[in-house]
């Protein structure tokens, strides 16, 4: 089923047919959730898993939570994926700045996983690609969470970032600005 979404969320951004909300919606409800879903995933892997708030002033955003939240769900469904039992997940969330209109978020996932090669991390918003064919009979996957996800956010305006190290980990940072 997740394999079918992704394929017809690629279809849809590649025909242009992809479009973001702008509705109102409760910011905090949106991070608790997905706090929840993860706390307890991560703990029963043996994961230590953090949520931290930094700055944050406004709970009711304007934008496509539903996006925000696909977003985030699959960079941290990554990191969970990718670390294993011992291992450290940390999603930080912070107002980067604002104005009169709008407010910029960062959103940082920072995980102690098996990490990414530079080859590989060339790659990463390729649809399909994958580090090796070892790395998806280990770990599974499509290859097209990452793809799907720098769309998302170039259709919010917002710009990705990831920084990874073999052996080390994955950071990826999100900014995207949003209205309230």
């Amino acid at each position: 089923l997740n394999l079918i979404n992704d394929v017809l969320d690629m279809s849809a951004i590649e025909s242009e047919k992809l479009k973001i909300a702008n509705i109102p919606f409760d910011f905090k409800s949106l991070l608790k959730s997905i706090s929840t879903i993860y706390y307890s995933q991560c703990k029963e892997k043996g994961i230590d898993f953090n949520l931290v708030l930094e700055n944050l002033s406004i709970e009711q955003l304007i934008g496509d939570s539903l996006r925000l939240n696909q977003v985030l769900l699959n960079v941290i469904s990554n990191s969970f994926k990718f670390t294993d039992s011992g291992g450290k997940i940390t999603v930080k969330v912070s107002e980067s700045s604002k104005n009169e209109k709008q407010v910029f978020l960062r959103f940082i996932v920072s995980d102690t996983g098996c990490g990414m090669s530079p080859e590989a991390l060339k790659k990463i918003f390729e649809p399909f690609e994958q580090e090796s064919t070892a790395t998806t009979r280990k770990y599974g996957g499509s290859g097209l969470g990452m793809s799907i996800t720098k769309n998302i956010i170039d259709l919010m305006h917002g710009a990705i970032n990831v920084e990874s190290e073999k052996g080390i980990g994955t950071t990826i940072t999100i900014d995207i600005p949003f209205g309230y």
